[in-house]
């Protein structure tokens, strides 16, 4: 077996956890202001459950689902990782790729982040969202699928 040359190996943009990071800290400032106010043992347990339940929906969900997120560059193809529980695993072989189109918001334009569609003949094109230094990531699989080109196939 022959192992394929990893080009490139990088999660999706740290911009995603900015959010997560807001509600943390709105969460605890919001959950020491409630424990003050509360007088009854079993209103500070409903606070500090609510508290737990809305930390884990909305800060450790989504640092779990970027963690899980993985995109692996190598000289023939582009896999694809994503989901906690339930894994996704796409892999696009490069010599397979016609175009390879960059997406950016006006909010991604401001963070360095942008969405790269892979489109494959007539299949299902594969993105890759929120990717940071999207224009260099662009460059190489346009370069690394120009060379795939070129290259013969062996027959395997």
């Amino acid at each position: 077996m022959v192992t394929d040359r990893v080009v490139a190996r990088f999660r999706p943009h740290g911009g995603r956890l900015f959010f997560p990071g807001a509600a943390l800290v709105l969460l605890t400032g919001l959950w020491g202001f409630s424990s003050s106010l509360v007088t009854e043992a079993w209103l500070g347990v409903t606070v500090a459950v609510v508290y737990t339940l809305a930390v884990i929906a909305l800060v450790i969900y989504p640092w779990m689902l970027w963690l899980a997120s993985r995109v692996v560059i190598t000289a023939k193809r582009v896999v694809v990782t994503r989901g906690i529980f339930r894994r996704e695993r796409r892999e696009v072989l490069l010599s397979r790729v016609t175009e390879v189109v960059l997406r950016r918001s006006a909010g991604q334009l401001i963070v360095g982040a942008g969405d790269i569609e892979l489109r494959v003949g007539d299949g299902e094109p594969a993105e890759l969202r929120g990717i940071a230094h999207p224009i260099l990531v662009q460059e190489v699989i346009t370069d690394l699928a120009h060379a795939a080109e070129r290259t013969p196939r062996s027959s395997d």
